[in-house]
């Protein structure tokens, strides 16, 4: 899913009928309240400081949840974007699906920003639009840098043709 505002997760949780964990920044995960339920609830808490033991914890964890089957939401930008716009994507969510052989179903968000801007509290009234693409495979495209960039310009096209609109 593409990232824009803290209200994204709860969107994407909200919006799909699936039991869902997320990966997430683990300074998250200390957070009264909110550090508690997603300790409790087992997202997923990544150390952004340390790439190499971030990708055994997740690979580690990811193991159990997909046995349970339960389905992984993760932001391939690595975080949220500070002005609205798609930021480049990271390959680990990717290699993620790669290495477990996982249908990636690229989810897009629109309008959650203008309802609660970056570095806000405030929530703002508007309409939250969630476009659930088709799953894809990692094995449909020649190379994995062939995905992201499909994926990732879908989203844009979305995006753009939300703007558009006049959103």
């Amino acid at each position: 899913m593409n990232h824009e505002s803290a209200l994204d997760p709860v969107v994407i949780m909200a919006g799909l009928p699936v039991k869902l964990r997320s990966l997430a920044k683990k300074e998250l995960f200390s957070l009264p309240v909110l550090g508690w339920v997603m300790t409790l609830t087992r997202h997923i808490p990544v150390d952004r400081q340390n790439p190499k033991r971030a990708i055994d914890v997740v690979n580690r964890a990811a193991q159990g949840i997909i046995r349970r089957k339960i389905s992984i939401f993760i932001s391939p930008e690595g975080t949220r974007s500070k002005n609205g716009e798609l930021g480049q994507f990271k390959k680990g969510a990717f290699r993620l699906a790669e290495r477990f052989d996982l249908p990636i179903i690229p989810v897009t968000i629109l309008g959650a920003g203008k309802c609660l801007p970056t570095k806000t509290l405030q929530l703002r009234p508007g309409v939250i639009d969630l476009f659930i693409d088709k799953a894809i495979r990692i094995q449909d495209f020649a190379h994995i840098d062939e995905c992201i960039n499909y994926v990732r310009q879908r989203m844009l096209s979305l995006k753009k043709a939300y703007t558009e609109k006049g959103n």
